[in-house]
């Protein structure tokens, strides 16, 4: 059978590596005593995918993966799985929801394009306020956008949604971007867009959190859950 699991990377596991997110998660299946499916072959591997690779200090709200495991496991019902994997996961994730599904023709990998990101700022006053939303705006207008750096790409096409507001006193950018295989704009890369031309002065610390994954279709943005 395949699940598909759907997990918070919490503040407790901001600084874990995509690596050291994945051997968490088998260890969290070892644990739990659900029997993982591995590949054949000289170095055989558990058949966990997932759907996009989280940087190391970025929290999320929205990670996805797809593990299979023995037929045998049907019998117990996804409640009882669910029930497993949240009794033996460690503080760094939280197992948010949990289905079967059937074998997908693509990987999550394959058919994830869409990716929300949420970013605190240090507090503003009501001039510094106001010429960051100056410049969330500014940059949308922009047709090309890329780095400073040689034969930098265009970014502009992966840039969906930019907007700044104020919450519990806070500064917060929320971001609409391009993941995957056909591009990724990673936030921080927006961050130096807005600083460098549209002279934002957005200062560090950044908190940069991932809200969630989607796959964009002619009805809208959709959750791997809802594939």
């Amino acid at each position: 059978m395949i699940l598909r699991m759907k997990y918070r990377k919490t503040e407790a596991g901001r600084y874990l590596s995509h690596l050291d997110m994945a051997r968490t998660i088998e260890r969290t299946f070892r644990r739990a005593e659900l029997p993982l499916v591995f590949s054949a072959g000289f170095n055989p591997h558990p058949k966990i995918s997932f759907a996009s690779a989280l940087a190391v200090g970025v929290t999320s709200d929205g990670e996805y993966l797809d593990a299979e495991l023995s037929e045998l496991c049907r019998a117990e019902g996804v409640p009882a799985l669910a029930d497993k994997i949240s009794r033996a996961a460690p503080k760094v994730i939280e197992l948010l929801a949990l289905m079967e599904i059937r074998k997908p023709e693509r990987s999550l990998s394959a058919v994830i394009n869409r990716a929300r990101y949420l970013i605190t700022l240090p507090s503003a006053d009501p001039a510094g306020l106001a010429r960051s939303k100056a410049a969330a705006a500014k940059l949308l207008e922009f047709e090309t956008l890329s780095l400073k750096q040689p034969q930098g790409k265009n970014l502009r096409p992966w840039l969906y949604e930019l907007s700044i507001s104020v919450k519990d006193r806070q500064v917060v950018l929320d971001m609409l971007t391009e993941t995957g295989q056909a591009g990724n704009l990673k936030p921080q890369d927006v961050l130096t867009l807005l600083n460098d031309e549209c002279r934002a002065n957005l200062d560090k610390p950044w908190l940069i959190h991932r809200e969630g994954l989607y796959t964009q279709t002619g009805g809208g943005l959709r959750t791997p859950m809802d594939l």
